[in-house]
Parts: C-alpha cells; sequence; structure tokens
C-alpha cells in the first residue's frame, strides 16, 4: 500500500502577534530549523500511533485529542482510520514556534491523502482544528505552515507572499528559559479589553504600527535606514507585549543579556510569557548565546 509523508516546519513572527485576531497586520516566517514529521502506512490493523523525538510529552499530551477532534469533525469512526502513524520531530511545545498549527496542518493532509477532505479545504479545515488549542485561531500560524513561504497576514484578506529584505538585516532566535501556551496570552489580552477597551485599542494599533514599519525596513534602499526602522518596529513589539502584561521575568532575564552583549532590539516572538525572542545586531553576534540564524 501506498504510504503518506509529510515533513512541515514551525514558524517566528517578526510583527503582528494578537493583534492580528483583529484584523491588524502580521509579517510570518517559516523556521526550517524546527519541524514535526508526519508518516502513515495504511493496514488491516487497528491503529497505533508511535510519538517520537525530542518533544515527545507535548506529542502526547496533544495528539489523540487532537485526531478524535479530526474524526468528529468529518463524522468519521476510529476504525476508519486504520494503519501505522508515527509523529516526531523536534518542534518545542508551548514556546510560540507555531507546534499545534503544524500538528493540525499535518493532521489535515493526512485527511487529504484519505480523501477525506478536498485541497480547496486544506487551509480552513486546519485552522477550524487550531481552534482547539487556542480558542479562536487567527489563521495565521496554519497560513504559514502550509504555505512554507514568509508572508504577510491580515485576517480575512488575501495572502501575500513577502519579498526578501534589500538588506539582509542580522535578526536570530533565542530560547528565554520558560514556557507558556498561546491561549494563556490570548485570555490575557482578552481580558484587558474587558477591563480596558482604550488601552487595548492603542496596543493592537502599535502592534500594527510595527508591522507597517517592518514593511518600509524591507523596501528600504538604505541600509543604516532599514536597520534604523526595523530597531524601531522591534521596540515597539516589545513595548506591546510588556503593556499586555506578557514579559516574564526570565523573559526580560534574556531580553536584558542579549542588549548587554550588543544586540540592537529584543521582542518575543509568538505568544510571550517564556518561549522564544528574536534579536537585531548591526554586526555578527558573540559565540556561545546559543542563537539560531533566521532567514529574512
Amino acid at each position: 500500500m501506498e504510504e503518506f509523508k509529510k515533513r512541515l516546519s514551525g514558524k517566528w513572527v517578526l510583527a503582528g502577534e494578537y493583534s492580528v485576531l483583529r484584523s491588524s497586520l502580521a509579517l510570518v516566517y517559516p523556521l526550517d530549523h524546527y519541524y514535526i514529521d508526519f508518516y502513515y502506512k495504511e493496514t488491516e490493523d487497528w491503529l497505533v500511533i508511535n510519538r517520537k523525538g525530542d518533544h515527545k510529552a507535548g506529542l502526547d499530551f496533544a495528539v489523540t485529542p487532537l485526531l478524535n477532534r479530526t474524526l468528529k469533525a468529518l463524522n468519521k469512526q476510529k476504525e476508519d482510520l486504520k494503519g501505522h502513524l508515527v509523529i516526531e520531530g523536534n518542534l518545542p511545545f508551548g514556546a510560540g514556534l507555531g507546534a499545534s498549527a503544524v500538528l493540525c496542518a499535518g493532521m489535515s493532509h493526512l485527511c487529504l491523502y484519505k480523501n477525506w477532505i478536498n485541497k480547496n479545504q486544506l487551509n480552513s479545515f486546519a485552522t477550524s482544528l487550531e481552534d482547539f488549542f487556542h480558542g479562536k485561531s487567527s489563521g495565521m500560524d496554519v497560513a504559514v505552515v502550509l504555505k512554507k513561504k514568509a508572508i504577510l497576514y491580515q485576517k480575512s484578506k488575501t495572502l501575500k507572499v513577502l519579498d526578501n529584505f534589500k538588506h539582509r538585516p542580522l535578526l536570530y532566535l533565542s530560547y528565554s528559559g520558560g514556557r507558556a501556551s498561546t491561549s494563556v496570552g490570548v485570555s490575557k489580552v482578552r481580558k484587558l479589553f474587558d477591563e480596558n477597551w482604550t488601552l487595548a485599542e492603542e496596543i493592537d494599533k502599535q502592534m500594527n504600527q510595527s508591522a507597517e514599519i517592518c514593511l518600509q525596513a524591507l523596501k528600504e534602499e538604505d541600509k543604516e535606514k532599514s536597520l534604523s526602522l526595523l530597531k524601531s518596529a522591534l521596540n515597539l513589539g516589545y513595548d506591546s507585549f510588556k503593556k499586555w502584561k506578557l514579559i516574564s521575568y526570565d523573559l526580560e532575564q534574556h531580553i536584558r543579556i542579549l542588549k548587554k552583549e550588543g544586540a540592537l532590539a529584543v521582542k518575543p516572538t509568538g505568544s510571550g510569557l517564556g518561549g522564544y525572542v528574536i534579536s537585531l545586531w548591526d554586526r555578527q553576534p558573540p559565540k556561545g548565546l546559543q542563537l539560531i540564524a533566521l532567514q529574512i
């Protein structure tokens, strides 16, 4: 019998987290460094699922509930999916790098392989599955995972593929040492809207401004001006996270270390409250910081 194989990569966000839920702009990039592989072979036996890799605990927690949700959404039974399913990879969970979107996209690709959905339904079905993790998904993470290209995302608008920066900035990814789920961040931001709508709306506008300045930096012909614009955009992004109260102690300490070592600007990418940050440099950063170079 034929076998299903699919590798899907994580993502990182330059600007637009959380505000994208309310139709602000977001610049989102694939992250090939982290990924999850999906392998399925149909047999006559009951389904066996093997979860492997660096973050097996996250897979153990997420895969079975997601599979049950998938089958229920399509009015299928467990006996309709017989065979051997292997899910493994190095993509961390609760770090803002799109693990839930990758799982939902992978499960949707499996449904496409089984002819349970058609190609035109792939994006919308994966997004509906991600609601399971986030309460209400913006669709942003799923879009970049499926597209596998840098995108300018705005809810309910046509997806646009981003050009490369004319002057490739030195951007790096690093881990702050803490974890938090996106759903926790979404709840905190939603609570702020309930308690102080004016402030919450101002922060949304500020994050959208960060995304717009990133677009200016991307197109800017002058290298120094492009760098200055990008620094300003990242600082606005960081300040938005701070006003949302999504900067934990460990996260703040990590940011301070990077700035002390010479980073021009640092902001969380993804959920905040821990997880990963992106840092901008005007020179090669010191060795030993455990940074991952980002392609942009």
